[in-house]
């Protein structure tokens, strides 16, 4: 008897998309599957959508909630599967056909607890867009410690997001989604941390609508908060491994310096001072006594911070 799969979808006034998306998982060619739509409290008729697919076609259940927000939704979602697997997909987004056949038979291939596979950035969902052959599959075997040196990075969305991702409903269930704004990349660092491996099949599996959400244009600070929030919660979770707590660290000491002149050329010096005065109580023990940080780079540190107009120099010079 094959794996039951649990596709997992928050949906909140998504409705212009919404129907793309669940035809895509109703279509998928892996069979025992069950699709749980938590609709958050949607006001644009998305509620409506759900139960018209549950309403034609049983593997599909809906549960309606007042908005408490993603990350709330992705739980009551999980604490709902009855699958031996979970894959998350945005309500916005579309799975390809074999998405969850050629992830479940990479996830077996292998003493595995995690397949993922490629995407490819869409701006409309007419059609699927061409890529690659389904007949020469390969699979990557990863290292967790790489997806969590992606998740201290964060250069790109490919190892941050949730999305695309086929797991053990047990291990998801442990890890569970904490409310924050960038809940994606702390669960997928939390799940990296209890991988030793997992396999990628190299196909793009999964179609992210790119919306050219709000987000950037959200005033320097707003964004800088979220990611003080990240990294704050990445570092406690991180307790015991200090070679990761001091990969964030640096990173987070390091961005200060660049955020201060930003915060010259785009507003909210005083926001972004506040924001870390909190984070530099926290954490500026941890970071001084850190054997994984060199003594160069904490006296460094200590000389830019006081002297942000060298930063401010370098970061000109840099433009030009």
């Amino acid at each position: 008897m094959e794996d039951l799969i649990s596709i997992l979808v928050p949906v909140y006034n998504v409705r212009p998309w919404l129907p793309f998306c669940l035809e895509s998982l109703a279509a998928q060619t892996y069979a025992p599957l069950e699709v749980i739509l938590v609709d958050d409290g949607s006001s644009d008729g998305s509620g409506a959508v759900c139960d018209r697919f549950a309403g034609e076609d049983s593997r599909f259940r809906v549960i309606h909630q007042q908005n408490r927000g993603v990350s709330a939704s992705r739980n009551r979602a999980l604490s709902a599967a009855a699958g031996k697997y979970v894959l998350f997909v945005d309500a916005d987004d579309r799975l390809h056909p074999k998405a969850l056949e050629y992830l479940h038979a990479a996830l077996v291939s292998g003493p595995f607890r995690m397949a993922t596979g490629d995407y490819v950035r869409v701006t409309d969902h007419r059609e699927w867009p061409r890529s690659g052959s389904e007949e020469t599959l390969h699979y990557r075997t990863v290292r967790g410690e790489e997806g969590i040196k992606e998740c201290v990075d964060r250069a790109g969305i490919e190892w941050l997001v949730v999305w695309n991702r086929l797991m053990d409903r047990s291990l998801a269930q442990e890890i569970g989604f904490d409310d924050i704004a960038q809940e994606d990349a702390l669960f997928m660092f939390r799940l990296y941390l209890k991988l030793d491996r997992f396999v990628h099949v190299e196909f793009p599996s999964y179609a992210y609508l790119d919306r050219k959400d709000s987000l950037s244009s959200k005033p320097y600070y707003l964004s800088l908060q979220s990611d003080i929030v990240l990294n704050s919660r990445m570092i406690r979770y991180a307790s015991g491994n200090r070679k990761y707590q001091s990969w964030l660290l640096r990173k987070s000491f390091r961005r200060y310096l660049t955020s201060r002149y930003h915060a010259e050329e785009t507003g909210g010096k005083k926001e972004v001072n506040a924001l870390f005065r909190s984070f530099f109580q926290e954490f500026r023990d941890m970071y001084d006594v850190s054997p994984e940080i060199s003594w160069k780079e904490k006296l460094l540190f200590r000389f830019l911070y006081r002297c942000p107009w060298v930063v401010r120099i370098v970061m000109k010079l840099s433009k030009n």
